[in-house]
């Protein structure tokens, strides 16, 4: 149980040092004026934390009872008018807010609806941007399709499946161009030698061309020789002789007709020396004869060679695997160059064995021959290569079409293709871009959808909480409307007012007040929730607000009950804390409250205060009074001590006549007048005079001076008045116990003891109760 609240940081009762409510009991109940600070307290109970410093004791801190607060606040949190449902409200702070959150899902202004419109223009600008990138494929696909002519006849397999629709060529055309690699790759005409093998199912392997090889110059005998003057010994008598004349190449071929016995010269057909011969043969000596065997030798060489080369290009030219494989200007260039570098070396040869005294610079034309080489090894790799991919058809065949893509697009459609690109390149990445915000937009138009259905899914039938609220009403002897269950909505309710009709106009405060109140009645009822403890401390803020007197009834009611089950120990409720501000409500709730230890009760008034701090004091009898037994408590205090208060008697013991007789028990004035005689006739005139003429003042007689016998006077003539009308149990009982009844003489005819206005009880005809407040029902004591 709560055992007090100390309030700190609130205005109302003063920020510092604070203010401690309680003692509090297993019921309190709390008077106070509007604006005095009920709401703070029902507030801070509700959240301590609201207000910086505020504690709450309780009796037991380790096992603090579950606090439910009823105020404004949860009013307003607890009841909504469901939307686009006329007469169909909800009631739960969960239910309100399940409403509220799916109000702020649907509409057109709801959250999903704003998703869905920011998705839509998103996905209308990828649709633009799509359009765009649209038009520059086509005028790529137009351009690719037209271009396919130019390919190489042999590579046109390449086209295999794509030559029966443009676009389909065109996607094609754009997987080589993301996927190629240099720009400078191999070009479509470099691929037509290797198409054979590859694209052609009857290509047969080929034989590879002949190879040569190269000689070299080392290869021959002393080239060295042509470098040289090859000439006779200079020992000779005639070696000056020939040395000047520059002509033993001459004289070496016209010795030979020298004959040994010949006695004329043959160089001059003069008379030969003797020793011709012999001079000739010293001087072409032996060394010279070697030489010219040397150069006889190259020469054979030379010519062999020569056969040889000329042999081999005829063998090349007949090759079946030439011409498809040696690139023929090459091959022009190279030939043409050898042959005539052959020639060269062939004639000089010829030309130094012939003149051997002649000084030739030859040299073997290796470059020349490395060509023709390079060019048959180039062919016969071409070759191989060709027999490979015949080996290996099969599995070249993709490759080698991925190969022919590329080129097609990194050469023949280049331009197209980058004009594409410059083209579609900004769309895609603000496609990308957009997309990106697109999913997060899909993302956050599920998650709202995905929410709505798990708010929609949250809603709880209402039919238990209508059986209970329509128990409570009935338990009460409420009968004005029931609560029934909406066939509209699954958590939603409906009032059947008393003539059957449906409330389908919006609640007035009283019955959205009234009904908050029920919905919160029911809760204190229901089964604990999982966290929540069984046992509740239940805090009441003003539950009557407009009302009218069946509703104010009926709360109290409900309310005496609570009291009594807490004092039982039935129910869950453990502790109540009620706050009310008016004093007919206040007397309702407390009439005949059980007594003894099991039903403690305790009353707190709070005291609003100009310029200062609220305070509240508590006492365990009830303060609250209403005006007519304030008036009552006024002549208690007069009869006790007549100059106490002389000042406007007539007009309290008028108001209290007025209240009792005329309004509440329906007895005429001149009535009650006729049950007198004499003096006090004369006094009862003159005191119920003032019912009409001081109804709205003190004094009414500027001249009305009152005395002590007057107020004796009065106060005989009011006791009499209730005696004679026959209610004086009503007066000894509003005067205290020190009164004695003092019955009417049974001698006196009806008329003298006013029988013409008693029932068969004995009461006035129209019988008042002490319970109600009688006319200001809104005053404090």
């Amino acid at each position: 149980m709560l055992t007090s609240l100390h309030l700190h940081g609130t205005p109302i009762f003063g920020t510092s040092p604070g203010t401690d409510i309680g003692p509090l009991t297993s019921t309190t109940v709390i008077f106070g004026p509007n604006g005095s600070g009920k709401s703070t307290i029902s507030r801070a109970l509700a959240d301590p934390s609201r207000y910086t410093g505020t504690t709450l004791q309780w009796m037991n801190p380790d096992a603090p009872l579950n606090v439910r607060v009823y105020n404004r606040d949860s009013v307003d949190a607890t009841l909504r008018q469901a939307d686009s449902l006329p007469g169909v409200f909800l009631l739960g702070t969960q239910s309100v807010e399940i409403e509220r959150e799916l109000a702020e899902h649907d509409g057109p202004d709801g959250c999903i609806a704003k998703a869905n419109e920011v998705l839509a223009r998103q996905r209308r600008n990828i649709e633009a941007a799509q359009a765009e990138a649209a038009a520059a494929f086509d005028v790529l696909k137009n351009t690719a399709w037209l271009a396919r002519g130019n390919v190489p006849a042999v590579l046109k397999p390449m086209f295999a499946g794509y030559n029966g629709s443009a676009e389909k060529l065109a996607k094609r055309l754009l997987e080589a161009h993301t996927a190629r690699g240099d720009e400078n790759s191999v070009t479509l005409s470099a691929l037509t030698t290797e198409a054979a093998a590859v694209l052609d199912d009857s290509a047969q392997t080929i034989d590879p061309l002949p190879t040569f090889d190269v000689a070299r110059t080392d290869d021959f005998s002393d080239l060295e020789l042509f470098r040289v003057a090859i000439v006779g010994s200079s020992d000779v008598r005639l070696a000056p002789f020939i040395e000047k004349h520059g002509n033993a190449d001459w004289v070496h071929q016209g010795r030979h007709f020298l004959q040994p016995d010949a006695k004329t010269c043959p160089f001059c057909q003069q008379e030969a020396p003797q020793d011709l011969v012999e001079q000739l043969n010293a001087y072409f000596d032996e060394t010279y004869t070697k030489q010219l065997a040397t150069l006889a030798d190259i020469d054979k060489e030379v010519a062999m060679w020569a056969q040889e080369w000329g042999d081999y290009l005829e063998t090349l030219a007949e090759h079946a695997s030439f011409s498809a494989n040696v690139d023929a200007a090459k091959w022009e260039l190279a030939s043409v160059h050898l042959v005539t570098a052959i020639g060269e070396v062939r004639r000089a040869a010829e030309q130094k064995l012939a003149t051997p005294s002649t000084i030739l610079q030859v040299t073997i034309p290796e470059d020349a021959q490395q060509q023709i080489v390079d060019l048959i090894d180039d062919a016969n790799q071409a070759i191989a290569t060709h027999n490979e991919l015949i080996r290996t058809r099969g599995g070249r065949r993709t490759i080698f079409i991925a190969n022919c893509w590329a080129a097609y697009a990194a050469h023949d459609m280049k331009a197209a293709l980058d004009a594409y690109d410059m083209t579609t390149n900004p769309l895609e990445k603000r496609i990308d871009g957009v997309t990106d915000s697109v999913a997060i937009s899909v993302a956050t138009v599920k998650k709202h959808e995905d929410r709505r259905r798990e708010l929609t899914a949250q809603t709880k039938s209402s039919r238990l909480v209508i059986d209970r609220i329509n128990n409570l009403l009935a338990g009460a002897g409420f009968h004005t409307f029931t609560v029934e269950e909406s066939p509209l909505r699954q958590d939603g309710y409906m009032i059947r007012r008393e003539n059957g009709e449906v409330a389908d106009e919006t609640l007035s405060e009283g019955e959205r007040t009234f009904i908050t109140f029920l919905y919160y009645a029911q809760s204190l009822e229901g089964v604990a929730a999982e966290g929540e403890t069984h046992d509740i401390l239940a805090v009441i803020d003003d539950p009557i607000s407009s009302l009218d007197s069946d509703i104010l009834y009926a709360v109290s009611t409900i309310l005496r009950s609570t009291m009594a089950k807490i004092g039982e120990g039935t129910g869950r409720v453990r502790q109540l804390i009620l706050l009310t501000h008016n004093v007919h409500f206040h007397k309702e709730v407390n009439y005949d409250p059980p007594r003894g230890p099991r039903y403690p009760r305790q009353y707190g008034v709070i005291r609003k205060r100009p310029h200062a701090p609220s305070t509240i004091t508590f006492s365990d009898k009830n303060p609250v009074k209403t005006v007519y037994a304030s008036l009552w408590a006024e002549v208690r205090l007069i009869s006790e001590d007549p100059t106490a208060s002389t000042v406007g008697l007539q007009n309290v013991l008028r108001r209290i006549i007025e209240s009792y007789f005329q309004i509440l028990g329906g007895v005429d004035t001149a009535d009650i007048v006729a049950q007198f005689s004499g003096h006090e006739k004369v006094l009862c005139r003159s005191l119920v005079s003032w019912v009409n003429a001081g109804s709205h003042s003190v004094f009414d007689d500027l001249h009305y001076s009152e005395t002590a016998s007057t107020v004796d006077a009065n106060l005989a003539v009011f006791e009499q008045i209730f005696r004679i009308m026959h209610q004086h149990g009503h007066y000894q009982m509003m005067m205290g116990e020190s009164f004695v009844d003092d019955p009417v003489d049974p001698e006196a005819t009806a008329e003298e003891r006013g029988d013409s206005m008693a029932n068969s009880s004995g009461a006035p005809a129209a019988q008042p109760t002490v319970q109600t407040s009688p006319s200001s029902q809104s005053s404090t004591g």
